[in-house]
């Protein structure tokens, strides 16, 4: 929860599929649906939010059909975009972000995935803007 008392999570259905959401309490409450990782029709199947900071950018993780997890950024604004930050690396990384866990609020997330095929936690920093 931020300061604004924004709200991130998941909710599922019968079928245990999960969405990530982020609750706006303002104005008699909104309830966001962030959606799945693009493109639209992609196997991501499930989503959780984890985090959310003070400019409302939510991270999180989708999972497909066979379990293999992505770390995404969610970025408010025109219809919001969810990001896979793998996205981010440059080409032929060793890492895999499997799941966002926390976002500050200068961007810094934190998470878990793997470096070589090996398990371990991740930083990411927002690119510098010159």
């Amino acid at each position: 929860m931020n300061s604004f008392g924004d709200v991130v999570g998941y909710a599922q259905n019968q079928s245990l599929a999960s969405r990530a959401f982020k609750y706006v309490p303002g104005g008699g409450g909104t309830m966001i649906d962030l959606n799945t990782l693009l493109p639209p029709n992609s196997p991501w199947v499930l989503t959780k939010a984890q985090s959310i900071n003070e400019v409302g950018d939510v991270v999180g993780y989708a999972q497909n059909q066979s379990l293999a997890s992505r770390a995404f950024k969610y970025v408010p604004g025109g219809g919001g975009t969810m990001i896979d930050l793998n996205t981010l690396l440059p080409p032929n990384s060793p890492w895999v972000l499997t799941k966002a866990q926390s976002i500050n609020e200068v961007g810094v997330i934190v998470g878990y995935g793997t470096y070589s095929g090996r398990a371990t936690a991740w930083i990411l920093y927002p690119q510098c803007q010159d």
